[in-house]
């Protein structure tokens, strides 16, 4: 099913705040650029008690996305303390997502920063968790 459709049947009018990031990185992956970017700057901060390491790669996943460089800094900012921490979202044993250090490699070149330590960084950590991503 689409994810607009999805959204449609899901919600009427504007969605919950907490799905913001979610629903971003979803329309920014279908190439709906502008519905990312407009559910992106309505995002509220992401908070660090509650699936902290998951809410940032879908957040990053949109910044990569839509190219921005400061969005990127500031991201990279804040996963780069958890550069060796399971994947994104494990803690939650829901879900689990790239290691962040593969998401702090994806978003190195926007933030003007390497990304090889992290690509190395990842694979250890997919392999040490028998996770290939």
């Amino acid at each position: 099913m689409p994810v607009d459709r999805t959204i449609e049947d899901l919600w009427r009018g504007e969605p919950p705040a907490q799905a913001a990031d979610v629903l971003a990185a979803a329309h920014a992956a279908a190439g709906r650029l502008a519905e990312a970017r407009r559910l992106y700057e309505s995002a509220p901060p992401i908070q660090p008690d509650y699936l902290f390491t998951m809410f940032c790669t879908f957040r990053a996943m949109t910044v990569v996305a839509l190219g921005d460089a400061r969005g990127a800094a500031e991201m990279y900012e804040v996963l780069l303390p958890h550069r060796d921490g399971p994947p994104a979202g494990l803690e939650s044993l829901a879900v689990a997502m790239p290691p962040p250090a593969r998401t702090l490699a994806e978003l190195a070149p926007l933030a003007g920063e390497d990304p090889a330590p992290h690509v190395r960084r990842a694979a250890e950590i997919a392999a040490l968790w028998n996770a290939p991503h």
